[in-house]
């Protein structure tokens, strides 16, 4: 019977076989996790910007103090903490007529530059008395 060595281990017949491909398998594990460790590390870098890439969906977000905001990220991580706690509202699409020409074309302007835009509304009311008249 022929014997094999694998690392320090000697080995022969089946056995061989076994232990060979588990010593091989633990070889060959970080190989191939590399790539994807390296990929989802690529995927969890914050990103604040997109450039001219095209922005096919958008998040809106409320926030304190009358804040609304857009944003790239899904969960508005990268939204500032001075409007916080942040409420999701719902997902936009940047298709429609108000981001092409309307009211939001300088927010997707914005989110393209900054992965965020932020507007705040307030409005004051003024209640006529008689006294105004």
């Amino acid at each position: 019977m022929q014997r094999l060595s694998f690392g320090n281990r000697p080995t022969c017949g089946r056995l061989s076989s076994a232990v060979a491909y588990s010593e091989m398998r633990s070889v060959i594990r970080p190989v191939w996790l590399l790539p994807i460790a390296i990929a989802v590390a690529a995927c969890a870098t914050e990103t604040t910007a997109v450039g001219e890439q095209q922005v096919e969906t958008l998040y809106m977000f409320a926030g304190s103090g009358g804040a609304m905001a857009y944003s790239i990220d899904e969960l508005g991580t990268n939204l500032p903490q001075q409007y916080a706690p942040w409420r999701f509202r719902q997902e936009v699409s940047t298709n429609g007529p108000t981001f092409k020409a309307g009211a939001d074309k300088r927010a997707l302007q914005e989110v393209k530059a900054k992965g965020f835009s932020v507007m705040i509304f307030s409005a004051t009311i003024k209640v006529a008395t008689p006294q105004d008249e």
